[in-house]
């Protein structure tokens, strides 16, 4: 994926994390599709979207619920990362 913009690395992980969660998980299968739409509208940088998404799911974690199946965990895993990266392989740190 270290080849591909950040864009399309962030739909990728998006429809992978869609596809994991039951429809019990509405609320953010629903974060995602909208996620998934506005990454295709581009009116917006990709980290940008991509947090705004991140900031919902983790919202949405406070309450009781399910665990998430592993492959929606590991692919939160990546999208956090990526929202980080210049989409190259270089991951941005936060100055301190």
């Amino acid at each position: 994926m270290a080849n591909t913009s950040v864009e399309e690395q962030g739909k990728t992980l998006i429809s992978r994390m869609y596809d994991a969660l039951n429809p019990e998980f509405s609320t953010v299968r629903n974060l995602l599709l909208q996620a998934y739409k506005d990454l295709d509208r581009s009116t917006q940088a990709p980290q940008v979207i991509l947090s705004r998404l991140l900031d919902g799911i983790y919202a949405n974690s406070i309450k009781p619920r399910a665990p998430y199946p592993q492959g929606f965990q590991d692919n939160l895993a990546r999208l956090t990362l990526l929202t980080r990266s210049n989409g190259y392989g270089y991951t941005m740190r936060p100055t301190l």
